[in-house]
């Protein structure tokens, strides 16, 4: 037995043409339409028979229910509607649902009922709807369930907002507890720095259409912001105005799924929403005549005394539907074609509204078509909720789908197929796990054994397969109903990444923080350590093998007791540090820090625990206390200094400090410098060259030194030296520390310098003189002397011996006289640049060879032995003139403090860039206080030779300046009565 209210929730007919019944109410004789009986499966054709055989089919206890309404109609003079629901049994042993519903024909002279009319409709297939439609309800209730979303809804015309009660649950309201608006969303619950964001979002989805998708952070009621994922899509009307918007929330900080209800295809394409009222219809050929049940009345919005006609009604229906139903009529008369049409309809009242109709052909007991009977139902609202629904399937951004046990999708929303690139027909033709990754096949074939259990699934991940061949990874909330899998999809091929490059990340950190040259260490929320650099266990003193792991409080127990606040902050999300802090170790010293303690987060958000930070500052504040020590010394030394320091703003000119002695030297008391600018001092004279220092300053960051003049309290007038260089203060603002000198005094002496100086230029004059005579008059006597001896020597063999010794000994002094002014010439020349310095390539043997015979007379006079190991292939880049000085006062000196008899070894060899040449004597050698004396400048050291011989004491100064000359040294190494070795070095020239 069905439940009364039955009739109330399926008020139409849909799925057949009704049959009619009458009942004699006198005779209380019954007659059935046969067609009824056909739908019972009983092939009767005696009218006779079938009178009261139905109540053999009819269940006992819907009759009664039946009779009972009957009888209310009956006692009401058919103000209570007769209605009735009957189950019939088929012939074949199954139910047959029947509504009833019928209403007093005829009445006799005393106004008694004579006549009862009804039709049957059966309703099998609608009770099937019904529960297909309870079976969908139960479905969509679980599918909302498991949901983890907010649903919010926005009418853009209205103005009016609806959020769903897991909405109001996921920031912790009730659902009075705040009034869904667009104002409370925006400035209630969101996060003001993501308000712009979402404002531009929805503008942007609502200009272009594209994806209205973003996070943001929103205000739960215990007035912490979360992390949700927000998105939905917007309706428009004809004129493409957007006229609703509608979407999802998803706590995000929780990585909660959205699940948002699944529909299926089958069942937005039945009847699901409830049906509203029903009427039958009835049209006579012969007398072309159509009748209408009172439900039609209103249906078509008509008075109750309007008077329908077959032509009239059909021109209401709205082109082209006009064209179609007249052709379904058309077709039904003349071939018996029945129809099942959704037509639009204008009202009486003018309104347009969508009608399901249904018709058939009547037949006499001929066969013959004698008129049409049907049925029509009002489904706008089943068609506006089919729209609705059909929209939110088409709009989600999730992937709906759902698939059955077969291994195929029965039905995909549009976000579904844009994920994987296939059309719709595309994927509801392939097998689904033939677009699962090879590597997740095994995975997946086993939770569907688990969904076919019936135990839904929350959180699982696979690779599909989009039609590119690319992989995503998918995450699927999935629940099985009725032998079918709903499920929503959502694509984590980011998160995966992300996670990946979290997990790539956190490697690569702790890398970064175990290799770091800073000290750092990273632990997690309980404070066990997770790495930490090298130098972070050195400055603790901790065992690199043994310290992962371990507890950082355990490890340091001091830390906890200065620190464990300041982690507990850290962990609630903040950031703590300290500038300064010292410890005291275990020996004693005192080492200063600088620490900082701040939250790292894991890939969701959550704070995973604590990053460290330390660095040992000793040293630094050591410098610190040094630079304020400094500070104070320049401040004394400033004060106390004899150069007068001021800092001026070169903006005004006016002293901003300065010390006492800049103060003495103007004159002025130092309140009324304070009031006065640099100008005031200064001449107008040194106006142009203060601004060309001015510009310098800016160019080069410092001017000067330059002179210039300062007019003192007195008007006396100073002349001071000035230097500086631009600083910057903190905010980037330029100043000029200038140090100024009085150099009046040395002005004053630099004068008389000046007058020494050209004293001394005029006696250089007088000394040039003097030495051009005597390299003129002096030199050429001792040369014409020298020549007439050596010609009285050679021409006057026959002279006694002793006068022959006597002209040789005046040669050998003629021959040294000459050479000691040579050598005094050219230190002179020296001694005022006045040598030139002439290099090329020469042989050393030719000039060595030369200074030998120059010196032969001083050679065989001491019967000395010349050894010469000098290579005649040897090219040395020197000035020949100067070599030949070098090496004549070197043998000299040699030959005059060598005994009669003695050696002389003359070497010359290259070592490496340079040539080294050494004149060796086993003479008297030279102590060690005397070594030190000879190559000092102007020292003039000399001593007599071993045949009482007296030099000039210029000749080893020349050397030494004409080798340096060349980019030479020269040393000596000496022993008393055993000999000296003289070294001088030349440097090779660059052929390159």
């Amino acid at each position: 037995m069905m439940n009364s209210d039955t009739h109330n929730l399926f008020p139409i007919l849909v799925n057949t043409i009704p049959d009619y019944w009458e009942w004699h109410i006198l005779t209380n004789h019954v007659f059935v339409d046969p067609y009824f009986y056909k739908k019972l499966g009983y092939e009767i054709t005696d009218s006779d028979e079938l009178s009261n055989y139905w109540r053999q089919l009819v269940f006992q206890e819907d009759l009664e229910v039946a009779q009972e309404s009957l009888n209310n109609h009956l006692h009401s003079d058919g103000k209570i509607p007769y209605e009735a629901t009957l189950r019939f049994l088929h012939k074949d042993g199954s139910i047959i649902y029947v509504l009833s519903k019928g209403q007093i024909a005829k009445w006799d002279k005393q106004g008694t009922p004579t006549l009862f009319t009804g039709i049957y409709f059966d309703i099998s297939s609608l009770m099937k709807i019904q529960d297909e439609v309870k079976k969908n309800n139960q479905r969509l209730e679980l599918i909302v369930d498991g949901i983890d979303a907010g649903i919010w809804e926005w009418d853009m015309e209205s103005g009016k907002n609806w959020w769903s009660t897991k909405f109001y649950q996921l920031l912790g309201y009730q659902e009075n507890d705040i009034i869904p608006s667009y104002d409370t969303f925006m400035n209630g619950l969101l996060h003001p720095e993501d308000k712009e964001k979402v404002e531009k979002a929805i503008k942007l989805h609502l200009e272009t259409a594209s994806p209205y998708k973003l996070e943001v952070r929103l205000k739960h009621k215990n007035s912490t912001y979360y992390w949700f994922e927000t998105s939905g899509k917007a309706l428009f009307n004809n004129q493409n105005k957007p006229i609703q918007m509608c979407g999802s929330i998803i706590d995000i900080t929780e990585k909660k799924l959205l699940q948002l209800e699944l529909a299926e295809s089958e069942f937005l394409l039945q009847e699901v929403s409830k049906m509203s009222k029903a009427g039958g219809w009835e049209y006579d050929l012969a007398t072309q005549s159509l009748r209408w049940s009172q439900a039609l009345y209103d249906i078509w919005q008509m008075p109750d005394d309007f008077i329908p006609t077959a032509e009239q009604m059909m021109n209401r229906f709205i082109p082209p539907h006009t064209t179609l139903i007249k052709q379904k009529v058309k077709e039904a008369i003349e071939t018996g074609k029945p129809w099942d049409e959704e037509f639009q309809i204008i009202t009486g009242q003018g309104n347009i509204i969508w009608v399901r109709t249904l018709g058939k052909p009547i037949f006499d007991n001929t066969g013959k078509i004698t008129g049409l009977r049907g049925a029509t139902q009002n489904i706008q609202e089943q068609k506006k909720v089919l729209e609705e629904l059909q929209t939110y399937f088409e709009i989600s951004v999730d992937a709906l789908n759902i698939a059955n046990f077969e291994g195929y999708f029965t039905q995909v929303s549009p976000a579904f197929t844009k994920m994987l690139g296939f059309s719709k027909e595309e994927i509801l033709a392939i097998p689904f796990l033939d677009l699962i990754h090879p590597d997740d096949l095994e995975s997946t074939q086993s939770e569907l054994q688990t969904l076919n259990l019936g135990i839904p699934t929350l959180h699982f991940t696979n690779r599909y397969r989009t039609k590119d061949g690319q992989y995503l990874w998918l995450e699927w909330t999935s629940v099985t109903k009725n032998e079918k899998i709903y499920a929503i999809a959502r694509d984590i091929t980011d998160r995966k990444e992300a996670e990946r490059l979290l997990q790539q990340s956190k490697t690569q950190l702790q890398l970064f923080i175990s290799q770091s040259p800073s000290s750092l260490a990273m632990l997690d929320t309980q404070l066990d350590y997770l790495a930490a650099s090298e130098r972070w266990l050195t400055y603790y003193g901790l065992n690199p093998e043994k310290y992962l792991g371990q507890n950082h409080y355990q490890l340091l127990p001091f830390i906890a007791e200065m620190h464990r606040a300041s982690h507990e902050s850290c962990l609630a999300g903040n950031v703590e540090s300290s500038e300064e802090e010292y410890i005291i170790r275990e020996d004693g010293t005192t080492v200063w820090m600088r620490w900082e303690a701040r939250p790292w987060y894991t890939l969701e958000g959550q704070i995973g625990g604590i990053l460290l930070f330390t660095e040992d500052i000793t040293s630094r504040k050591q410098a610190a206390e040094q630079i304020k020590e400094n500070e104070e010394k320049f401040r004394t030394m400033f004060n106390l200094s004899p150069v007068g320091m001021a800092l001026t703003d070169p903006k005004t000119g006016r002293y901003v400090e300065f010390n006492n002695a800049f103060a003495e030297s103007t004159g002025y008391f130092r309140e009324e410098l304070k009031s006065m600018t640099f100008q005031d001092l200064t001449p107008p004279e040194y106006e142009d060259s203060d601004k060309a220092q001015i510009i310098l300053a800016g160019e080069t960051g410092q001017y000067g030194p330059y002179e210039k003049e300062y007019i003192t309290k007195s008007g006396e007038r100073i002349t001071v030296l000035m230097a500086g260089i631009i600083i910057k203060n903190q905010k980037g603002e330029g100043y000029v520390w200038s140090f100024i000198q009085d150099i009046s005094q040395l002005k004053k002496r630099e004068q008389k310098i000046n007058l020494l100086l050209d004293e001394l230029v005029a006696s250089n004059l007088q000394k040039d003189k003097l030495f051009s005579v005597i390299a003129h008059d002096l030199r050429g006597l001792i040369g014409k002397i020298n020549t007439l001896l050596e010609f009285s020597l050679s021409s006057n063999e026959s002279l006694p011996s002793d006068l022959q010794e006597l002209l040789s000994l005046s040669q050998l002094c003629s021959v040294n006289a000459k050479d000691l002014l040579e050598d005094l010439l050219l230190w002179a020349q020296s001694q005022f640049q006045k040598v030139s310095f002439e290099p090329e390539l020469c042989t050393v043997l030719h000039i060595a060879k030369s200074i030998l015979e120059h010196n032969q007379y001083q050679i065989l006079a001491k019967n000395i032995v010349i050894t010469n190991h000098i290579s005649p292939d040897l090219i040395a880049f020197t000035d020949e003139s100067m070599l030949k000085v070098i090496l004549r006062n070197l043998l000299s000196n040699a030959i005059k403090f060598s005994k009669s008899g003695g050696e002389i070894i003359l070497t010359a060899n290259q070592q490496d860039r340079m040539i080294l040449f050494s004149v060796k004597d086993h003479g008297v050698g030279i102590s060690p206080q005397n070594l030190e004396k000879l190559f000092q400048k102007h020292a003039n050291f000399t001593t007599y030779g071993t045949h009482g011989e007296k030099g000039s004491g210029i000749g080893l100064e020349l050397c030494k300046g004409f080798i340096e000359k060349h980019g030479g040294q020269i040393w000596v190494s000496s022993e008393l009565n055993q000999g000296t070795t003289f070294t001088f070095s030349l440097p090779l020239p660059n052929l390159a």
